[in-house]
C-alpha cells in the first residue's frame, strides 16, 4: 500500500513538472522593473532591456512592442520555453518590414519570461518580462 502511494505521488510530481499550461502564460507582459541594487550588481555582466510589451492571446497569437518595432504572430509552448513566430514585424519609424525570425523566452518557475539578446556591439542584454499586474504591484 505504501509502495503504491509513493508511486502515485512520484507520478503526480513528474506529470506536474511537464509542460506549462497555455492558460497560465496568456496575458499582458511588460519589462520587469529593475531595482538600483540589482542594476549595480548586474551591470558588468549585461544590460537590461526596457520598454517592451508582449500580449499573449488565448487564440495562440501575440503582439510584441519595443521602442523600435511592433511584431505580431503566433506562439506555442515547447517544454519550458515560449516560442514566438512573427508573421509581421514593422518599424515604428517608417513602413519598413523588419526581419521575421523566431525567438524564444525561457519560462521561469515564478512566471517571468527571460531572454538574452546580443546587441550589435556584442553586449549582452537581459530581457525580463513579467505579467503587467504583477509588475505594477511591486512598484
Amino acid at each position: 500500500m505504501i509502495q503504491t502511494l509513493k508511486y502515485l505521488i512520484l507520478s503526480c510530481m513528474i506529470y506536474s513538472c511537464g509542460n506549462i499550461s497555455d492558460d497560465i502564460i496568456e496575458g499582458e507582459y511588460i519589462t520587469k522593473h529593475v531595482s538600483q541594487l540589482e542594476f549595480f550588481f548586474s551591470s558588468p555582466f549585461y544590460h537590461f532591456a526596457r520598454g517592451m510589451k508582449l500580449d499573449i492571446k488565448d487564440d495562440s497569437t501575440f503582439r510584441f512592442e519595443t521602442c523600435g518595432s511592433i511584431a505580431t504572430g503566433i506562439w506555442k509552448i515547447k517544454q519550458d520555453s515560449l516560442i514566438l513566430t512573427p508573421l509581421t514585424n514593422k518599424s515604428r519609424k517608417d513602413s519598413a518590414e523588419l526581419r521575421k525570425s523566431k525567438f524564444a523566452y525561457l519560462i521561469k518557475p515564478d512566471g517571468e519570461l527571460h531572454r538574452i539578446i546580443y546587441t550589435f556591439d556584442k553586449e549582452k542584454m537581459l530581457d525580463r518580462l513579467v505579467k503587467a499586474e504583477n509588475n505594477r504591484k511591486k512598484q
